[in-house]
Order: structure tokens, then C-alpha cells, then sequence
């Protein structure tokens, strides 16, 4: 508009420009301040995720017997990066065309990669197969009465509360 109206483009002073340079300036500072704010919740739940993760990791090979306890252990490796996938849009790409099948691969076999595909969240099924293990009767002791397995062993009770579906 300033093309057919010189005079006026020219005469507007710097109340114009000062106001919206002020009104301008607010909504920037709330916009970064509300950005800041969604990072550090972000930060914060990130942090939970390794904490949780560190204390299943040390649990683990005191409440189940030594295989379970591995393989309970790869799939606490695996969490991290089936979430990644999960809340960056990559979820419903299979694990081998990521970039991240390097790291993750060698801690998955193949039928857990395959069922891990098949659930729509790929967090969620990493988190029912430690429930499975969890629960499969390979991960009592001998001689221990499947009626009161998770009772016996308060670890045992610390991870089911963490895996807990």
C-alpha cells in the first residue's frame, strides 16, 4: 500500500514502530519462556527415564536368575531408543532402517525384534516383553512356588511396580 500512498507510508513516526516493537517484544519473551518450559519438562522426564532405568539395571540380577536377568537387562538398553523412536515420528519405521539399529540390534534377537514391530508403540512392547520375562516361569528359582514369587523377593516387587503395564 505504500506504493500508492508515499506520503502517508512516510509520516507514520515512531509511535507506530515503537508500539508494535513493544507488543512484538511480549510475545516473544512468552513464546521462549513457554519453550523453555517444555524443554525442562521434557528434561525432567528424560531424567526419570534414566533413573529408572539405572535402578531395574541394578535390581535386576538380584531378583531373577542369571539368564533372565540378561535378557531383562537388553531390554532396559533397548527402552531408551524404542522411545526415541517412538516420540520422534520414527516409530512405525522398521528397527533395521533406522539409525539406530546399530546400537539397538545386537541387544534384541530376531523374534523380539518381530514382536517389538508389531505392537503400534514400540516403547510399549519393549515394556511388555520385560513384563513377560518378568512372569515366565523361567524366571524363578528353583524350588520357588510360583504362587508367591513376586512376594518373596521385594526386588522382585520393586521391578514389577516399574515395569507394571
Amino acid at each position: 500500500w505504500h506504493a500508492y500512498y508515499p506520503e502517508t507510508f512516510l509520516n507514520l513516526g515512531t509511535t507506530g514502530h515503537s508500539l508494535s516493537g513493544a507488543a512484538l517484544s511480549l510475545l516473544l519473551v512468552f513464546r521462549t519462556n513457554s519453550a523453555y518450559d517444555r524443554f525442562w519438562e521434557a528434561r525432567k522426564i528424560l531424567g526419570s527415564v534414566v533413573d529408572n532405568s539405572r535402578g531395574l539395571s541394578r535390581i535386576a540380577p538380584t531378583a531373577l536368575p542369571p539368564q533372565q536377568a540378561h535378557e531383562f537387562g537388553r531390554m532396559i538398553i533397548a527402552f531408551p531408543y524404542m522411545l526415541r523412536l517412538h516420540l520422534t515420528g520414527r516409530g512405525q519405521i522398521p528397527i533395521k532402517d533406522t539409525t539406530d539399529a546399530p546400537d539397538v540390534l545386537p541387544y534384541i534377537d530376531g523374534k523380539k525384534v518381530e514382536t517389538i514391530e508389531s505392537y503400534f508403540s514400540k516403547p510399549f512392547a519393549t515394556l511388555s516383553l520385560m513384563n513377560q520375562i518378568l512372569h515366565s516361569k523361567n524366571a524363578q528359582y528353583p524350588d520357588e512356588d510360583p504362587e508367591k514369587t513376586l512376594v518373596m523377593l521385594p526386588q522382585r516387587q520393586i521391578l514389577q511396580r516399574n515395569v507394571n503395564l
